[in-house]
């Protein structure tokens, strides 16, 4: 069974130089990691729109959770 880890943790691997991406990163690539629905709920809304100063195509996003989990 993968590990569940929060949406956070997501959003600082997916986006270089939010806090801790390189140990996010890390993370996500050494262990059998998973999300729970709402986490990808989650991930997608912030990276979408969310209250990050920036906003990513829901494509992109979409494409970035569909090849990590």
């Amino acid at each position: 069974m993968k590990a569940p880890i929060d949406s956070s943790i997501v959003i600082a691997a997916m986006i270089e130089g939010e806090a801790f991406d390189a140990e996010s990163r890390a993370m996500i690539l050494t262990r059998e990691m998973g999300l729970y629905a709402h986490g990808i709920a989650e991930t997608s809304s912030t990276l979408t729109g969310g209250r990050k100063a920036f906003r990513l195509p829901a494509s992109v996003v979409s494409l970035m959770l569909e090849d990590h989990f």
